[in-house]
């Protein structure tokens, strides 16, 4: 395959990244995966020829890992049809193509250090998404070095967006509501209640980790923070201090929180389901009557397999709201549990799976930004 030249540059024909089988133990970098086009991976229904002005090239130097990666290695969360089937939804790099002549003003010109919600493909040194959900990176302050701002912002595009998705435009938290989070020191978990606290001025945000990890709940915001071991003695205590209590719930638990949280919300409570890390299945004695009894709104929302249009105006909405709080050091930086090469992925998916981080876990590309 020949090299092609975009924006006065030759890009490589083959390039570094990520495979794997539907087997947790094999997954491996390769080099000769195929530079993606501007044409590729694109919407159903769409002609190549129209579609590729809408895409974008990015030379990744940071990608995200996401627990939906996991997901989709263990045949769980599978990509949208016409999404990359390669593992990574999130990067920071340089943009080095732009298919759109004419982009509008939020778009970067090309040779600009962006970040990028990406449908898959991110676990590699080149990837393709729509250029409409590539941003400029914030401006962050007190950074240490230029690696840094690559690392930051690779922890924004998905944690910060879905975040963004559940606090804002779902559940619509007021500053009066009384917010409970749960898995509240994953990076989803930190994002929201920042966003809870410094966007939406809440007053009241519970969040709920492993015991071990109550600091990093409490230092993003957190009003309470509550461990959940041993598992008999939590449920009592959310019982007795918080029955009836909140007004809005973020909960990517699953079934296994479902009974304890019907006793928790409160009358007219948002419920904000967005994954099950507990369990899919209901215990079979559950009643639901609480939800008649409180008329509890649940909400279930997923990002990945939404379209590109929701997708565009979720991410631009969430930048113009979120970016300038980094620039104004209102939102502190996101919390960077741990940055592993490319080649140590297993690793990372590894300390993920054992539920060991706290915050964004980033894999490193690249070292330089230099082709």
């Amino acid at each position: 395959m020949s090299s092609f030249s975009i924006a006065n540059r030759l890009l490589p024909s083959r390039m570094r990244g990520v495979l794997f089988r539907h087997r947790p133990e094999d997954i491996w970098v390769s080099s000769k995966i195929p530079v993606p086009k501007l044409n590729e991976f694109i919407p159903p229904g769409t002609e190549a020829s129209a579609s590729a002005s809408d895409r974008a090239i990015i030379w990744v130097k940071y990608a995200g890992v996401n627990r939906a990666d996991i997901m989709q290695r263990d045949m769980k969360y599978p990509p949208p049809a016409h999404a990359c089937d390669r593992l990574g939804l999130e990067v920071s790099g340089e943009l080095v193509a732009l298919g759109n002549e004419t982009p509008d003003a939020l778009v970067p010109p090309v040779g600009s250090d962006v970040m990028a919600l990406v449908d898959g493909g991110a676990y590699a040194e080149f990837v393709s998404v729509c250029a409409n959900h590539v941003l400029p990176i914030p401006r962050f302050r007190d950074l240490e070095n230029d690696d840094q701002k690559f690392q930051l912002a690779a922890a924004i595009p998905e944690a910060y967006t879905t975040a963004y998705q559940l606090v804002r435009k779902l559940a619509n938290v007021q500053p009066d509501d009384r917010v409970l989070v749960l898995a509240a020191s994953s990076s989803v978990g930190l994002a929201a209640i920042e966003l809870c606290r410094k966007l939406c001025k809440c007053e009241t945000v519970v969040g709920v980790c492993s015991n071990s990890k109550v600091a990093y709940p409490a230092a993003a915001g957190a009003t309470t923070v509550v461990g959940y071991l041993p598992e008999e003695a939590y449920r009592k205590y959310m019982e007795t201090q918080y029955n009836s209590f909140f007004s809005v719930i973020l909960d990517c638990v699953g079934g296994s929180s479902f009974n304890l949280l019907q006793k928790v919300a409160s009358v007219d409570a948002r419920w904000v389901m967005y994954g099950s890390l507990g369990t899919v299945r209901l215990a079979s004695r559950v009643s639901i009557a609480p939800m008649l009894e409180k008329r509890i709104t649940i909400m279930w929302t997923t990002l990945r397999s939404r379209s590109d249009a929701y997708k565009t105006e979720l991410v631009r909405d969430m930048y113009a709201e979120v970016a300038p709080l980094f620039s104004l050091g209102v939102l502190s930086h996101p919390r960077i549990d741990s940055s592993y090469n490319l080649e140590d992925v297993a690793l990372a998916h590894d300390k993920m799976r054992a539920n060991q981080n706290a915050g964004k876990m980033v894999l490193k590309v690249r070292d330089y930004l230099v082709f």
